[in-house]
């Protein structure tokens, strides 16, 4: 089928919640690990896109910004990207 990427936001209690949702073929809970894996060591290279956004919410937001990852195989994965709302109006432009 057609790829889709559906972007949501939303605000949740201090949280703001970013959902980057795709429609592909989904990952497995051990390769979503390994990219967990990656956020803390710098010697593993999985999703080195991804790392980078999470090195940049730590820097930018503080420990409470955080990634998470669900999927499903044959149904797609959504990226959670969570940002806490005191401090991203520090940061506004």
């Amino acid at each position: 089928g057609i790829g889709k990427i559906t972007i949501k936001g939303s605000i949740e209690g201090d949280l703001i919640h970013i959902e980057i949702i795709d429609n592909g073929y989904g990952m497995l809970p051990s390769k979503i690990q390994e990219i967990y894996d990656s956020f803390k060591n710098p010697q593993i290279h999985q999703g080195v896109g991804i790392k980078n956004v999470y090195d940049r919410l730590k820097i930018y937001y503080g420990e409470q910004a955080d990634i998470k990852i669900t999927s499903t195989l044959d149904d797609g994965t959504t990226i959670h990207i969570f940002i806490p709302l005191e401090a991203a109006k520090k940061h506004e432009i």
